[in-house]
C-alpha cells in the first residue's frame, strides 16, 4: 500500500520512509467527521489531502484530567460541550489546537490526548 499512496515532499525520503514509518494507518471520511477525545499509543502523523480539519490537543501530563475510561484509551467528553459538573478535570487543561488544510501535516506525539 505504501508504494500505491502519494508521500508528501519533506517525508519522502529514505530515513523516513524506511525508519520513522513502521506501521501505517489511514483513516478516510467524506468530511464533517470528528473523532472523541483520546490517545494512542503510537506517534501519529495527521496529513490531509483535501479540505480543513480541526484538532484539539493536550500534553500527555493531562491524561488523567481528560477523564479518560479505565479499560480503553478513549473518554466520554464530548469535546463540543464539556460539562465541567461531570468531568471538572477538564478545566485544568492547557489546550492546543491546529487547523490544518490540504498539504498539511501534524505530529501528534505518543499518549498526546486529542480529539480531530
Amino acid at each position: 500500500l505504501r508504494k500505491d499512496i502519494p508521500v508528501y515532499g519533506p517525508l519522502n525520503c529514505d530515513f523516513v520512509l524506511e525508519n520513522l514509518m513502521d506501521d501505517l494507518v489511514m483513516w478516510f471520511s467524506s468530511g464533517g467527521t470528528k473523532s472523541v477525545w483520546h490517545y494512542d499509543d503510537y506517534e501519529n502523523l495527521n496529513c490531509l489531502i483535501a479540505g480543513k480539519k480541526e484538532l484539539i490537543l493536550a500534553d500527555r501530563t493531562s491524561i488523567e484530567d481528560g477523564h479518560m475510561r479505565e479499560m480503553g484509551s478513549y473518554s466520554d467528553v464530548d469535546v463540543d460541550g464539556v460539562d465541567l459538573d461531570r468531568f471538572p478535570g477538564f478545566s485544568k487543561i492547557k489546550f492546543y489546537n491546529a487547523t490544518i488544510e490540504a498539504g498539511d501535516c501534524v505530529y501528534i506525539p505518543t499518549f498526546w490526548p486529542h480529539a480531530v
